[in-house]
């Protein structure tokens, strides 16, 4: 891997890394995946990832697709290499103080398609101290390419327009590009850029699909921005990874559990917004959800979910809730709660943070996590 000048990165604002693909083949994982699925649904099989649209007449769900990714990067082949990869970017280029973000982004954009309006990361909340990774899977042109700010001085420069303009959308977008020029790297190469660096795509007129993934990784949990640590690993975890016992490692495999779907006033969030997101990750995860279940709202000593982490429902392995916000920042309420479902041998599972409760070193996660949130 060669050595990026973190300097020259702030400098700049954009940088290239290389990587090697036999060491860390994200492609032919992705590749085969996908071909099982086509098989499951009596498709026929492609040879490269750019071809995924040649199935369209038979099958054009690429939203589908794009989550399958999404739980493969979740799976545990996945994440023994990209955790990997992490490590020796962040051994490079980085401080061991430095965080990984989970699981990292998946993007398909066939033909015809668009995908990102332009932007900069600043504006979905990544602080200064962010870095994103881009990672094309595919063969790229500028007909189906990723564009971005030729400098960061002109980034910068159009950012402060913006501020000064009540501009629509699409003035953005028109602004932005002309601005931008075409990412042109290889399969092999990751583009890093930092977060006030101006990019997004344009309607893809190449014969190709782009097949991506991008991944963030911030030099310290002293400035997350306006993102959760739970979000990240950090440098420990990496360099234990295949040691540790916790749900972060085989949280892929839960299709043996029988869980109660739960819902409470959580901030306001409604409780059919909760259960359906509860839902969604029941079903990537192939967790059978034995029933929905809502707090009794006057209550606030959580008598409902008590009763289905308690001994009095032998039937369910524990509950599926939709945030750690149930507690409302309650750290002693919550460590009750916890230490309950552990003496019972039940699991909860958080779907927002994407965070399983089943031993002590989960829960002392999960509270750290509160707690961070809190301060």
């Amino acid at each position: 891997m060669n050595n990026v000048n973190i300097k020259h990165l702030m400098e700049d604002g954009q940088s290239i890394i290389d990587f090697d693909t036999k060491s860390y083949n994200f492609y032919k994982l992705i590749l085969d995946d996908f071909n099982k699925f086509f098989d499951e649904k009596s498709l026929p099989a492609i040879n490269k990832l750019s071809e995924i649209h040649k199935n369209e007449s038979q099958f054009n769900d690429f939203e589908g697709l794009r989550q399958r990714m999404f739980s493969l990067f979740r799976g545990k082949k996945f994440q023994d290499i990209y955790c990997k990869l992490g490590k020796e970017i962040i051994d490079n280029h980085y401080s061991k103080n430095a965080l990984i973000q989970k699981t990292p982004t998946a993007r398909i954009q066939p033909p015809q398609y668009m995908t990102t309006s332009f932007h900069c990361d600043a504006w979905y909340g990544h602080s200064e101290l962010t870095t994103s990774f881009w990672v094309p899977l595919t063969k790229i042109n500028e007909n189906n390419t990723l564009y971005m700010a030729k400098d960061r001085a002109s980034s910068k420069e159009t950012l402060m327009s913006f501020k000064k303009n009540n501009y629509d959308l699409g003035q953005i977008n028109d602004i932005s590009k002309s601005i931008c020029e075409p990412v042109l790297i290889n399969y092999g190469q990751i583009k890093s850029f930092m977060p006030d660096m101006i990019h997004g795509a344009v309607p893809n007129t190449s014969n190709r699909t782009r097949v991506t993934f991008d991944f963030r990784i911030v030099s310290s949990r002293d400035d997350l921005g306006h993102k959760s640590i739970s979000n990240y690993y950090d440098y420990n975890y990496l360099l234990n990874k295949d040691s540790l016992n916790s749900s972060d490692e085989s949280i892929d495999d839960l299709s043996d559990l029988r869980l109660v779907s739960y819902s409470n006033s959580c901030r306001g969030v409604n409780a059919k917004s909760q259960l359906t997101l509860c839902a969604g990750i029941a079903q990537d995860r192939k967790i059978n959800i034995t029933r929905n279940e809502s707090e009794i709202y006057v209550f606030s000593h959580l008598p409902v979910l008590r009763y289905y982490l308690g001994e009095e429902s032998p039937e369910t392995n524990g509950v599926i809730a939709f945030s750690l916000d149930i507690f409302e920042n309650d750290i002693s309420l919550a460590k009750k709660v916890f230490e309950l479902a552990l003496k019972n041998n039940k699991v909860i599972l958080f779907a927002a943070e994407d965070i399983l409760i089943r031993n002590n070193n989960d829960l002392t996660k999960a509270i750290n996590i509160m707690l961070n949130n809190k301060n």
